[in-house]
């Protein structure tokens, strides 16, 4: 995702859902968000184990895992307020 530019994602915010376990698309792309400078909100079912994969990313400290169900929309709205207020805002949804 060589595409991730660093200057054009300090102090963004992006949201990345099903990036929950390591190997697969979606936490790849929160590696690139990640590497790039942005900050990660890391989401997924509440029985991934999110949190233990949030920790992989670097640098530590700026990223937050999130459960969510994206079949309910309660769960849905809860995530958007839980980023909200822990990052300030969402800049980019994935």
């Amino acid at each position: 995702m060589a595409a991730l530019s660093g200057s054009d994602l300090k102090g963004k915010v992006a949201l990345v859902v099903g990036g929950g376990t390591t190997g697969g698309i979606g936490f790849a792309t929160a590696e690139a968000f990640a590497a790039g400078g942005a900050a990660v909100a890391l989401a997924d079912l509440p029985s991934v184990p999110t949190a233990e994969t949030m920790a992989k990313l670097s640098p530590q400290g700026r990223h937050s895992a999130h459960s969510v169900d994206v079949a309910d929309a309660d769960s849905v709205e809860r995530l958007a307020q839980e980023v909200s207020e822990r990052h300030g805002r969402i800049d980019v949804l994935v």
